[in-house]
């Protein structure tokens, strides 16, 4: 993917990759990047939302936080926000291949997010409450990769191995994927290994080459 290119995947059956609407809301998504550059306004690796408001109903995992060189997680419902911003930030380095995975499940009231370099180790870096949040969804049918629902937010940089589950994978299942692409495994053969096995991270996904 270009600088301010992006990658559109609407669900046939408009479920949001199986996501439940309402307090039954579960998700997990998961991808590498790696920026060319960074810019004050906003670099969404992935959302269902419009980014002009971080109340906005739909969440987004954001490379940088309004010119703070870190990650930030958002969900809002419309009504309410909830931000997880990690103390101290995430920095995400330029022209550096890193990994990123978020989970929501709200009917545990749980949010999380980590990082990983690519010859590092998987971390917890941030977590939040979201027992003020009804809802994963947005108004939108459709989740982006590089770009918000306002289209006004773009992503600088490349993504590569990006994923959905409608489920929230546990800090293990998401090591062992790391790891093996760490070691050139691909998401693909993964998670089509874990499902014929019925183990670990099969679900529903999405998976695709570098954009």
């Amino acid at each position: 993917m270009q600088d301010k290119g992006y990658v559109r995947m609407e669900d046939a059956y408009k479920t949001a990759f199986g996501i439940a609407d309402g307090k039954d809301g579960k998700m997990t998504f998961l991808c590498w990047y790696n920026p060319s550059k960074f810019v004050t306004d906003g670099n969404p690796l992935t959302t269902n939302k419009d980014w002009t408001k971080g109340i906005n109903p739909g969440l987004i995992i954001d490379a940088q936080n309004k010119g703070a060189s870190g990650l930030r997680f958002n969900i809002g419902d419309g009504k309410d926000a909830l931000n997880i911003n990690p103390n101290p930030a995430v920095p995400s380095t330029v022209n550096e291949w890193q990994f990123v995975a978020i989970t929501a499940d709200l009917s545990t009231n749980e949010a999380k997010l980590y990082y990983g370099t690519a010859d590092g180790e998987l971390q917890l870096k941030g977590s939040g409450n979201t027992s003020s949040i009804d809802s994963l969804l947005s108004n939108y049918n459709f989740w982006f990769i590089g770009i918000d629902n306002s289209g006004n937010h773009y992503f600088n940089g490349r993504v590569d191995e990006a994923g959905y589950w409608n489920r929230a994978l546990s800090f293990d299942e998401i090591n062992q994927i790391y790891t093996a692409q760490k070691a050139g495994t691909s998401l693909a053969s993964q998670v089509n290994l874990a499902a014929s096995a019925t183990t670990t991270q099969g679900g529903k996904f999405a998976d695709a080459s570098t954009w």
